[in-house]
Order: C-alpha cells, then sequence, then structure tokens
C-alpha cells in the first residue's frame, strides 16, 4: 500500500495543527500480521499549543499500521535522517498514547 499526501506545513506548524499531542519518535517493534503495533515512545516530548512542554517517559504507543496511515492529517517539509531512510515529521491519528 502507498499512501502519497503533500507536504505544505513546516515543522512548526505541524506542532501548532497537533495542538495538545505528543512528539513521538517510534523505536523499534514490527506490527503483526493483522498491522497491530505496540512500542515505547523514545526521545518524545508533550506538545501543548504548538510547543514543546516536557519530556515523556514511560509511556506506551499501540495501534494498527493501517489505521495511522488512513488518519494521516498533515506531513512536514523538513526531513529527518534515521540512517536507514530519510523521512517526513507525520501528524496522524489513530494511536493510542499511554502513560506517565
Amino acid at each position: 500500500m502507498m499512501i502519497k499526501k503533500k507536504a505544505e506545513f513546516g515543522l512548526k506548524t505541524l506542532k501548532k495543527k497537533g495542538a495538545d499531542k505528543a512528539h513521538v519518535i517510534i523505536s523499534g517493534g514490527t506490527p503483526n500480521h493483522k498491522g497491530d503495533f505496540s512500542t515505547v515512545a523514545k526521545n518524545s516530548y508533550y506538545i501543548e499549543n504548538g510547543k514543546i512542554q516536557y519530556p515523556v517517559n514511560e509511556t506506551m504507543i499501540t495501534g494498527n499500521i493501517a489505521d495511522v496511515f488512513m488518519n494521516i492529517l498533515a506531513v512536514s517539509k523538513e526531513r529527518i535522517n534515521f540512517g536507514s531512510g530519510i523521512f517526513p515529521w507525520v501528524l496522524a491519528g489513530g494511536i493510542t498514547v499511554s502513560g506517565k
């Protein structure tokens, strides 16, 4: 499946569009055969009113990868190099965040 969404926003605008959200880098784990995933947030922050408030820790991220792709709200113009690929920042729904 390939989903293409035009990158319309800078990362700063993307954070504001997200309003009160978590800025999450998902690390490790592979979705199961149904697309369900569960992982721990790494190097992630809580964002309120478009501004980083504090780092999140002991935070679990769960969801279904197909649901996440179907709930992409915005894609940033900026890209980040993870070594294995270069990816944009994505604002998406369909994710459950739980923890402290």
